[in-house]
């Protein structure tokens, strides 16, 4: 599982103990929860000094995903919106970078024989 670094704490947390504030700076639960007042549940960020209420934090939901399998997927999907008008030049581009990224990346058969087919 993926972990973070508190810039409060300096300490290393899992992700899904991060959360961010509405002026887009962010830390641990435990931090966050340490800068609210008990009685107005106001807080001022640590970084910027913006104020803002305890229910304008909240958590991050992270997908990490390989870069090289996401722009092969958008080359594709680039592929598949491309009709006759498009320049025979952008489809050769497509194709080669198509192809370079199987070459660097593990696919499995499948998904190179149907990049393949789709040339």
């Amino acid at each position: 599982m993926p972990h973070g670094h508190c810039q409060v704490c300096l300490g290393y947390f899992a992700l899904s103990d991060f959360q961010v504030l509405p002026c887009g700076h962010g830390g641990c639960k435990y931090c966050l929860g340490q800068i609210f007042d008990t009685v107005t549940n106001m807080g001022n960020c640590w970084m910027c000094r913006q104020e803002f209420h305890r229910s304008g934090a909240h958590r991050v939901h992270l997908e990490l995903v390989d870069s090289k399998v996401a722009n092969f997927q958008n080359t594709i999907e680039g592929l598949e919106r491309m009709d006759a008008s498009v320049p025979s030049i952008s489809v050769t581009r497509a194709s080669t970078k198509i192809k370079r990224t199987v070459d660097e990346i593990n696919c499995d058969n499948e998904i190179a024989v149907s990049s393949d087919n789709c040339l």
